[in-house]
């Protein structure tokens, strides 16, 4: 029997352009082999097993990206079951949520939708709430330094004319 390693990534999902990579993760799956060869009537291997403290036999991993490494990127929980040939067969499953969706019973993910009647959290999601904060802050900037030098260009031409009407009329205080 082989003693590999799991690789999970994640990446991020881009209606335009190449969905980036945002982390990975490896683990070695040397410690759950382990019983399969010392016992071959093993039918089934939990990292973690479920306990008290852990009903769902879940942990966190941390994800982290070569460009940044030793920096957590993210957090992902996870349950692994190694099952024997007899026992896979037994319980087939289908990849993702393919039917058989069984063995574990993956439902739909929660996703926002589209909406709108709400075109501001539907820009959210196309773009990134952070990315919308930054196009909003400098749209609301643009649009006051524009108002103040609209009033100072007004307030400037009167001051310009009233002092060129003097200039000419030779009135003076």
């Amino acid at each position: 029997m082989w003693a590999g390693v799991t690789r999970r990534q994640a990446y991020d999902r881009d209606f335009k352009g190449r969905d980036d990579n945002i982390g990975e993760h490896m683990m070695s799956l040397k410690h759950m082999t382990r019983p399969f060869l010392e016992n071959p009537e093993t039918e089934e291997v939990l990292d973690p097993e479920p306990s008290i403290l852990n009903p769902e036999g879940s942990k966190w991993i941390d994800f982290s990206h070569p460009s940044s490494v030793g920096t957590s990127k993210g957090k992902l929980r996870v349950q692994l079951a190694l099952l024997s040939d007899d026992k896979a067969e037994r319980l087939p499953a289908g990849p993702a949520r393919s039917d058989p969706n069984n063995n574990p019973k993956l439902p739909p993910p929660e996703r926002d939708a589209f909406s709108l009647g709400s075109p501001v959290d539907s820009l959210a999601l196309l773009v990134g709430r952070n990315r919308l904060r930054m196009v909003v802050l400098l749209l609301c900037s643009g649009f006051i330094i524009l108002a103040v030098g609209g009033v100072f260009m007004f307030i400037g031409n009167d001051f310009l004319s009233a002092y060129i009407n003097q200039a000419i009329t030779g009135a003076g205080p």
